[in-house]
Formats: structure tokens, sequence, C-alpha cells
């Protein structure tokens, strides 16, 4: 499989690796999300990767509706999330979710740290009457380890497949759509006060429209986060270019 094969449909690609401040960029789409708190410059899955270390109480990255401007909302059709994470931590940990509460149409993995280990991760898509399809991968993830997870909406073979660095499982995906108006938050989940992740986060990536297949999964986690998606990216002035224009358009920070 070839980078230009991997970037079709891909919507949203972070590499997480600012240095400074508090504007996150999605090199794919040239959005500009805001960190609250954080460790930048943190070391990431791979030795070319950084991460953003949070401390599981106050700290997130979040991309409002109006910035994506629709680019990570599957409606009722096929999409994909990959994500590295290394926790820190026991209890639940919100890793990724986009949706305006905690009990509105969203997609989410979350790792449930409690009772007695194996503690499970849930990848689940919820649509707008609530309906669920969601997989519990009982695989022990807290090691302060890195990992890959993928979340897969797979509408031919109407399946929701969870992968867990490149080994995948399955269950039914079938029902409406699961857009919402809703921010995309990475460490953490909104309303109820937010609750958050303790631990660090790289390369998150989101395709719309695309289910990946089970090889393509086992090759981006075999290139052990190194395999570069849209690798050119902004080059820094336009990386600065974008960020000035956002922040005098009211957005970003």
């Amino acid at each position: 499989m070839s980078v230009a094969a991997l970037n079709v449909n891909l919507a949203f690609a972070c590499k997480l690796d600012e240095t400074s401040g508090s504007s996150i960029l999605d090199w794919k789409g040239s959005k500009i999300g805001t960190l609250t708190g954080g460790v930048l410059n943190q070391a990431g899955p791979s030795a070319a990767h950084k991460s953003i270390e949070f401390n599981g109480s106050s700290d997130f990255i979040e991309f409002t509706d109006a910035i994506l401007a629709g680019a990570v909302n599957w409606g009722a059709g096929e999409g994909s999330i990959e994500i590295w994470v290394k926790l820190t931590a026991g209890g639940t940990q919100f890793i990724i979710q986009k949706s305006v509460t905690s009990v509105d149409a969203r997609f989410q993995i979350t790792f449930l740290g409690v009772g007695t280990p194996p503690t499970p991760v849930q990848y689940s898509i919820i649509d707008a009457a609530l309906n669920q399809a969601f997989h519990n991968d009982p695989t022990d993830h807290f090691d302060s380890l890195w990992h890959q997870y993928v979340l897969v909406r797979d509408n031919t073979a109407n399946l929701l497949r969870a992968d867990f660095d490149g080994v995948g499982t399955n269950s039914t995906a079938g029902f409406g759509s699961i857009d919402n108006t809703g921010s995309l938050f990475l460490a953490k989940r909104p309303g109820f006060g937010g609750s958050f992740m303790k631990g660090n986060l790289a390369l998150p990536r989101i395709w719309t429209g695309r289910a990946l297949s089970a090889a393509d999964v086992t090759e981006l986690y075999a290139a052990g986060a190194g395999f570069e998606l849209n690798p050119a990216g902004p080059t820094a002035a336009q990386k600065a270019a974008v960020v000035m224009s956002m922040m005098g358009n009211g957005g970003g920070s």
C-alpha cells in the first residue's frame, strides 16, 4: 500500500509536534484546534514522531465543529479513526470523542479502566436515537507502553471493527447518522464537568467516507507510526500564516 493510497479520504491528521503555544494544527485540512494545558514536544511512538502529555484532570485538545466544517462528520456513512496512545494511569480514560455532551450521537474511543484487569478499551458509535454499536477489547492496555487504536465503521460488511496494535475484532455497525454539532475532543469527554485522560497521544488521524481494511491497519501498525500520511504538510511559513488567519477570524488561539 502506498502513501498516496492511504491518503484517500483522509480528512484529519495531526502530528502533535508543536513546541510552543496552544494552537494545534490539522495538517490535512490546515485547521487549527486549541490545546488547554498539556506538555508539548514529548517522545512519541517512533523516533520520528512527537506526542503531547495530558495530566488526566484538565488538559485536552478541542477542534470546534465550526472549525472542522464537516470534515469528520460521517453521517450514516463509513469512517475510520487511528490514534496512538500511551496510558499512564488507571481509571476510565477518554481518548477521542466528537459530541456535544456525553449522551448524544458520537464516535468515541474510551479506556474502561475499571474492575479487575484486563481492563478493556471501548470503541463505539452512537446515532441520534441513541442506538449504539460498540466493541470492548479485553486486552490489558494499561502498561505505560505505546499502542495503536483504530475504529472502523464498515457499512459494506455491516461491521464496527476495533483494532488494537494491528489486530481487529468486529461487532455489528448498522443504523443511522452519528453526526452532531459538538467539538472533536482529544483527552476529554464533554458534559458533566468533563472527564479526561492521563498519558500521551500521538498521530490522531480520521478518514471520512472510508473504512480502512484490515490490511491497511496492519500496515500502519507494522510501520510503527512511521508511515507518513500527507507527508509534505504545510511549510513553517504556511503554518504560521494559517494560525494568523484563524486568529484574525476569531478561531484557534
